[in-house]
């Protein structure tokens, strides 16, 4: 199973694989030209190398690891993986749970777009609270944060587009009974009231101003932007992909 993978990745998608295995003589038994004494040799694409206790001191941990038949992993390669850079791991939510989740596992939680900047704040004290807790004092540098976005070359366009297609879920699904922590049905059909400090809908200079605050006071140095609402048509999705890249990032940059 693991000879069979290993040569799928290495033929069919052009990676550089390395399979490591104890017994290498069984497995020669069904690639005859393997020879079994070698602990490093290539063969049909792949690296096979002999599985050793220690590991050699080269074998440092590749980008993706699959413990083939759940033996385990070698405890120094497994401390190796931890520490190796990786990608960021961002954990969403708004709940205690997550929020402590968040601050334990992840480098950073990521609020969504519902909350308004005084919740986002009293979250962001949460989150913070939870790490210190569980003994993680390093500075936390980024700050991810998810907005509904609409912007157009005017601010009424962009309000015109507001009301046709982002208050449309609103008014049905938290206005019409669904029990919203952040968003009751007393602010849900009112426009100006979700808008303010929560959404980015205007043009250029509008949404500038709207998200200076969230910079200036929450810290936000991603943002993660929802453009997309029920009947948006494609060619204005991409206007807004415009709009954003020229007009609102580099006020920031």
């Amino acid at each position: 199973m693991c000879w069979r993978l290993a040569r799928q990745l290495a033929g069919e998608h052009g990676l550089a694989v390395t399979l490591w295995i104890d017994d290498v003589a069984s497995l020669a038994r069904i690639a005859p030209s393997l020879d079994p004494d070698q602990d490093d040799q290539p063969h049909r694409g792949v690296r096979i190398r002999r599985w050793t206790q220690p590991l050699p001191a080269d074998a440092t941990p590749a980008d993706v690891v699959i413990d083939g038949l759940g033996g385990g992993l070698p405890e120094s390669y497994a401390a190796a993986m931890a520490e190796a850079p990786h990608p960021p791991v961002w954990i969403g939510g708004w709940g205690d749970i997550t929020l402590r989740r968040a601050a334990t596992l992840a480098d950073n939680w990521v609020p969504g777009p519902t909350a308004d900047l005084a919740r986002l704040l009293a979250g962001k004290q949460q989150f913070l609270a939870n790490r210190r807790a569980a003994g993680r004092n390093e500075a936390v540098t980024e700050w991810p944060l998810t907005r509904d976005v609409i912007i157009a070359d005017t601010d009424r366009e962009a309000r015109e587009l507001a009301e046709k297609h982002i208050m449309i879920s609103y008014r049905k699904e938290y206005a019409g009974g669904w029990r919203h922590p952040f968003i009751d049905a007393s602010i849900a059909t009112d426009l100006d009231a979700l808008m303010q400090n929560r959404f980015l809908i205007g043009g250029p200079d509008q949404v500038v101003r709207a998200l200076r605050p969230f910079v200036t006071e929450y810290g936000m140095t991603h943002l993660i932007c929802r453009v997309f609402f029920p009947g948006m048509p494609h060619r204005h999705i991409m206007r807004e992909l415009e709009l954003i890249a020229k007009e609102v990032r580099p006020a920031f940059a």
